[in-house]
């Protein structure tokens, strides 16, 4: 009882449920004839990032212009790449196999001039790399390190971020590490925090997607909610698939409000719509199809 009270009283600190309002959506046209899978938006919400359905290669678009570039070609270039905050640079990881074990490297991708320099040498373990202030944080093989990415940013020592190491989460403040355990014996996927820095958002795979306060009390269980984001503070967008155990038949892209638990279904019927990315900033929602299309989103809030 007292557990459902505390949880009541810091999320009455998450506002009342906004309306999302569907404004049109729409497919994106992209050069050429390729598939492309799993959209992220920059900072501006103008450019997005692009790669094929196995992580293979990464490509950046320019909204506004429709213009094309060609990062990578790498196998795993498109997992969970990462922009600098003045959406300059790219952050990427690229995978090769030496003597039949795969290795992992970080590279850096400068727009301006087109060029990639190497941030960390192939290791054996790299995690996900992480932004902070002007640097860039992550772990190659259990060591944690950083990196100056951004003259222009200033240096920050108290960002928060979540991360998955080991199946694990993990929570940084700065360079301070901590494993924290919403569940016993879960392993976890797909981890963030929330603008306002107070709450965590993951998903265990016993049992579906949740949020958490930054000690890792779970307080809203948001069921089976795939490749969930914020969408500010008060708005979780995610994914609701169904399959045939071999094959996904469903997917459509849903909000989910983390106080009431309600959903709405904001993809249309006839669409297998997957891996959502949120622009809060434009507005806009992306998602790719089961046959590799890209579409748009296009959304506002009503309280």
């Amino acid at each position: 009882m007292k557990y459902l009270l505390f949880a009541l009283i810091i999320l009455s600190t998450i506002a009342t449920a906004q309306q999302v309002e569907v404004v049109k959506v729409e497919k994106l046209e992209i050069p050429g004839n390729e598939r492309y899978y799993h959209p992220s938006f920059d900072y501006s919400g103008e450019r997005i990032l692009l790669t094929a359905e196995n992580y293979k290669g990464l490509q950046l678009l320019e909204l506004p212009t429709k213009s094309l570039t060609k990062i990578s070609d790498a196998d795993g270039a498109g997992y969970s790449p990462l922009f600098s905050k003045d959406n300059k640079t790219v952050l990427f990881m690229e995978q090769e196999f030496i003597e039949k074990r795969r290795f992992t490297k970080l590279n850096a991708w400068e727009k301006a001039t087109a060029t990639t320099r190497q941030v960390e040498p192939a290791v054996r373990t790299l995690s996900v790399p992480m932004i902070a202030g002007n640097k860039v944080l992550f772990r190659s093989d259990d060591e944690l390190k950083s990196t100056l990415i951004d003259d222009s940013a200033p240096e920050k020592s108290d960002e928060i971020f979540a991360g998955i190491e080991n199946r694990e989460l993990v929570l940084y403040r700065g360079e301070n590490r901590l494993v924290i355990k919403p569940y016993d014996s879960e392993s976890y996927i797909w981890p963030s925090v929330s603008p306002d820095r107070k709450h965590i958002l993951a998903y265990a795979m016993g049992k579906g997607a949740f949020i958490c306060d930054l000690a890792g009390m779970v307080l809203v269980d948001l069921g089976q909610i795939e490749s969930p984001v914020w969408a500010g503070n008060n708005l979780i967008v995610g994914m609701v698939t169904k399959d045939d155990g071999h094959q996904i038949q469903q997917s459509y892209i849903v909000a989910v409000h983390p106080l009431s638990g309600d959903r709405q279904v904001l993809s249309p019927e006839e669409l297998i719509a997957m891996y959502p990315a949120v622009s809060t900033k434009t507005q806009r929602i992306a998602f790719n199809t089961l046959d590799g299309e890209v579409w748009f989103i296009h959304y506002k809030l009503n309280q």
